[in-house]
């Protein structure tokens, strides 16, 4: 008996051990990656004075988020566990180093195949995180874990924003590339130190892995459950919303601050991140999830709340790109992220809740439609806002998800009266 009590305080104390490294990882690698993502539309928009050169450099990080998820399954099949995840942030490191070692005037031409090198780690990275998740903090952590991994990745965007337009605004671009590149090592140093709570079950992981028997149990799943298929869908369409609001990013700050754009970009950011905050916070505290749990009633509550996320994420930026005053376009950023952490973490938690077979292949099918939504979103947004104005552009793109979310719920709940006026004459026969 004590023996049994010290071998599950040692596995939760593991398990409290990898989710702090994880914590730690997450916030470095997500302030990175959104100063970059300051940094780098800003440079851009800078070296060319074109939203199109900016959706170039974004279409082609998606690009490759697309190609990277298409082979997510055979790199975790040859390369289990961390290694993956250790080798995507030093990857990230080198490609923003190039930045720092070639000259300006090679810059521009550069940019897109480090946007190719950001993305295609990138998709491996959460792909292999999200996936492999519960095999560091175990089951009934996953929805502490994606409701601080969300909470301390939107404070990473919050600082990582803030500070890029701040950098920028007083030092230069290659100080916050250093930045950056040091904020991937870190994260590199913290997944590196994650231990396997069970290193004894590599079976599990194999079966996870092996393609096509998982993708066949994939498709036997989402047939099972059409409103999985329905939120997978929304994903998509929502993508491409989000391609519009990254693509318009610099364009609006340069609305709301002529002579300052980064550091506009970076408060328009850091509100978006502290709503995503809030809304990640609210999802743990006000039930929205609900860990470990198979019910039906826990399963819909993830759903509906998922649903209702994504329409206020996107109502606030349509509403945002349709002001010109920073302080109203900043509210409206703050309730956008409130949706966005409340869909985030709602889906996430949701998606994990499937078996082992078809996790890793219903990540990575996320990030193929989510990057491939992100492709063609951003080539088209980027063509639209050269000849319209943000808030059209913005209120075309995001109109779509809000769309597929009414239709997505009146066929669920169309399938649910049909289901029950089926029972309720079985019943009288």
């Amino acid at each position: 008996m004590q023996r049994h009590s010290l071998r599950y305080k040692q596995h939760l104390s593991l398990q409290n051990q990898n989710l702090f490294f994880i914590l730690i990882a997450k916030f470095s690698s997500d302030f990175g990656a959104f100063m970059n993502m300051v940094a780098i539309s800003s440079y851009v928009y800078f070296l060319s004075n074109s939203p199109l050169m900016v959706g170039f450099f974004l279409a082609a990080r998606v690009f490759a988020g697309m190609l990277a998820s298409l082979v997510a399954n055979s790199i975790y099949k040859g390369f289990k566990g961390k290694l993956v995840l250790v080798i995507c942030d030093l990857i990230r490191a080198a490609s923003l180093t190039l930045l720092l070692l070639l000259p300006q005037e090679y810059h521009l031409n550069l940019i897109p195949l480090i946007g190719f090198m950001l993305g295609l780690t990138n998709s491996w990275f959460n792909i292999g995180l999200n996936s492999q998740l519960m095999l560091f903090v175990g089951k009934s952590n996953l929805g502490k874990a994606n409701a601080w991994i969300t909470s301390l990745s939107s404070i990473g965007m919050i600082a990582g924003a803030l500070s890029s337009g701040l950098l920028i605004a007083l030092l230069d671009y290659s100080f916050v590339f250093m930045l950056n590149i040091a904020s991937y090592l870190i994260a590199a140093l913290f997944i590196a130190l994650l231990t396997r709570l069970d290193s004894n079950t590599p079976n599990e992981t194999q079966t996870d892995l092996a393609l096509k028997p998982a993708l066949k149990k994939l498709s036997l799943a989402l047939k099972d459950t059409p409103i999985l298929q329905a939120m997978l869908v929304i994903t998509l369409v929502d993508t491409l919303g989000s391609a519009s609001h990254n693509v318009g990013f610099p364009i609006i700050a340069k609305v709301f601050d002529d002579q300052s754009p980064a550091q506009a970009m970076g408060y328009i950011i850091s509100i978006w991140a502290v709503g995503k905050l809030l809304g990640a916070f609210l999802s743990k505290t006000i039930g929205l999830i609900s860990i470990p749990s198979t019910k039906p009633t826990s399963f819909r509550r993830m759903e509906m709340s998922f649903l209702i996320g994504v329409i206020l994420m996107s109502s606030g930026f349509i509403f945002a790109f349709n002001q010109t005053q920073l302080l109203f376009g900043l509210f409206a950023f703050f309730i956008a992220g409130v949706g966005d952490g409340i869909s985030e973490v709602c889906f996430i938690t949701r998606a994990q809740q499937t078996s082992n077979a078809v996790r890793l292949p219903l990540f990575s099918c996320i990030a193929f439609m989510q990057n491939t939504g992100f492709g063609v979103g951003m080539l088209f947004s980027a063509m639209a806002f050269e000849h319209l104005d943000p808030g059209m552009v913005v209120g075309l793109f995001h109109g779509l998800p809000i769309l597929a979310v009414l239709l997505a719920y009146l066929f669920n709940k169309r399938s649910q009266n049909s289901a029950n006026h089926l029972d309720t004459r079985e019943k009288r026969h």
